[in-house]
């Protein structure tokens, strides 16, 4: 692969130190390392898949899930080795999340330094990656985004980069395509992005042998299509899947004057930019322009082949979306991240030459330096890193420690699946009696009349939902007469001993 910039074209620059580019990666590895070593909590989707995952033997895993999850089999038969291998912790199923940034963060190192040769734009678009409060938080997870990620990234890599021989990229390619059809969900439309650009080449670049990408297509589908007849044809979980994405507007909706069915066009793009470059409406304006720049770049230097890897997994997306076939959720665009840093790393590159001709090298050297600082300071006064959710395991050692033997531990439904997780991990032992109060017991949503059944004292551990909502249910529990005798409140969770001796009740008639 020719790099999109040269030292010695139009678009020269600064050359960048090979250690201000090591010093990047390693930067990516110890953000990483510390997100996974300081362990949070899990969310409830988190532990819904972790449940089926450590409950479930590895042929079980081959069915549909619990809790209408759904995730690639690869990928969940991984975790559950994992589980085995570090048991009884979230560190062994985040374990191959780790691995994947990793991964996805070698592959988009070489595959930006290969592009962009030594110049400063290759700076621009490592921050972008490396320094991402969601994608440092998915990189812990325990769900198979990163893995969407690491795939986009290596497929990029063996499909742009210059190989002795085309066998051999085939040969990598059809090995790499054949897992990842197993472990990503989004393979197949990684893998037309892959194979439109390697058409393109023989068609225009290269020799027209075409046997050997025939070879490497057919073997991709037929890998495709066993995947499909056993793993996805009818899955039990889809509709339910389908109908909830259809409520939260998860879809793209083609028609701009059909409001409210689904994502218009300008809000995927707008929501899409703010995930790469989370600076406001300024930062998502500013990355919407050097990607426009990035393309017109790509189109006048004739890098057709790298604009087609790039702009197919966007268009192809969209295109499922619209066919209700796959949401466009953040988390499930987060692999388009590899496209959008490629394209917006050219723009800049084409803005820095600009910038060289107006201004002094140094400082643009300065300003160059300066962006993944900010970056930097960005994820850590957003709140965005460290990534921390609801913190249950510090109420539930709160709890573990205090609770009595003649007290119960009344768990809200939003909290079911993870305390049921930390229980299940024996993270959390008690030999008092636990109630737990589901959906379907009460309705959806927490109301007074739902502590009516309880008796005597009873830890009240809430966990998800809106926190001010349960904080406002304890204080109506004071106001009604119900002592609360001690409580601790956590981010994202909170627990309280309340004292619902019947001499103590009032009526009542929930909130006022």
């Amino acid at each position: 692969m020719l790099p999109i910039v040269k030292m010695d074209d139009k678009f020269s620059t600064l050359p960048v130190p090979e250690f201000t580019k090591k010093l990047l990666l390693l930067s990516g590895i110890l953000l990483a390392s510390t997100q996974y070593l300081l362990n949070r909590s899990l969310f409830t989707d988190e532990a819904s898949l972790a449940l089926n995952i450590i409950h479930r033997s590895f042929y079980e895993l081959l069915q549909p899930l619990d809790s209408i999850q759904v995730a690639p089999i690869l990928f969940l038969l991984i975790e559950k080795f994992f589980s085995f291998l570090i048991p009884n912790s979230e560190y062994g199923l985040r374990l191959f999340p780790l691995i994947c940034y990793f991964t996805a963060l070698l592959f988009l190192f070489k595959l930006l330094k290969a592009s962009f040769d030594d110049s400063p734009a290759f700076i621009f678009g490592l921050s972008l990656f490396v320094f991402n409060a969601l994608i440092l938080r998915y990189a812990t997870e325990i769900k198979q985004y990163m893995g969407d990620v690491m795939l986009a990234a290596a497929i990029g890599y063996f499909t742009l980069q210059k190989f002795e021989s085309e066998k051999k990229r085939h040969i990598a390619l059809m090995t790499v395509g054949t897992v990842g059809v197993f472990l990503s969900n989004v393979a197949p439309v990684i893998l037309l992005a892959s194979g439109g650009t390697l058409f393109y080449r023989k068609l225009f670049k290269e020799s027209k042998n075409f046997k050997p990408l025939f070879l490497t297509f057919a073997v991709w589908l037929s890998v495709f299509l066993v995947y499909y007849l056993f793993f996805i044809h009818d899955h039990a979980n889809r509709h339910i899947q389908i109908s909830a994405f259809e409520k939260r507007n998860g879809f793209f909706e083609v028609n701009p004057f059909n409001t409210g069915t689904g994502s218009s066009f300008f809000e995927v793009f707008k929501n899409l930019f703010h995930i790469i470059f989370p600076f406001g409406v300024a930062g998502t304006i500013a990355l919407s322009i050097l990607f426009t720049i990035g393309i017109v770049a790509m189109v006048n230097k004739k890098n057709y082949d790298i604009l087609i890897f790039a702009i197919t997994p966007i268009i192809a997306h969209l295109t499922l979306s619209a066919l209700k076939m796959y949401p466009i959720m953040p988390r499930l665009m987060l692999y388009l991240s590899v496209s959008i840093i490629i394209v917006a790393t050219t723009g800049f590159a084409l803005s820095i030459n600009y910038l060289k001709s107006i201004s002094k090298p140094g400082l643009i050297r300065l300003f160059i330096m300066l962006i993944p600082l900010l970056m930097l300071i960005q994820i850590f006064a957003s709140g965005g890193f460290p990534h921390k959710t609801k913190d249950i395991k510090e109420t539930l050692k709160y709890v573990e420690h205090k609770i009595k033997p003649d007290e119960s531990l009344f768990v809200d439904n939003k909290a079911f699946k993870v305390f049921s997780f930390y229980r299940d991990i024996n993270f959390f032992d008690s030999k008092s009696p636990v109630i737990f109060k589901k959906p379907q017991d009460f309705g959806k949503k927490s109301t007074i009349e739902s502590y009516d059944m309880l008796t005597g004292k009873n830890w009240l551990l809430f966990a998800g939902g809106n926190p001010r909502e349960n904080l406002k249910l304890i204080k109506q529990l004071r106001k009604n007469g119900f002592q609360v005798l001690d409580e601790l409140i956590a981010k994202g969770s909170s627990v309280h001993l309340v004292d619902f001796d019947t001499n103590n009740k009032q009526k009542h008639n929930g909130f006022e």
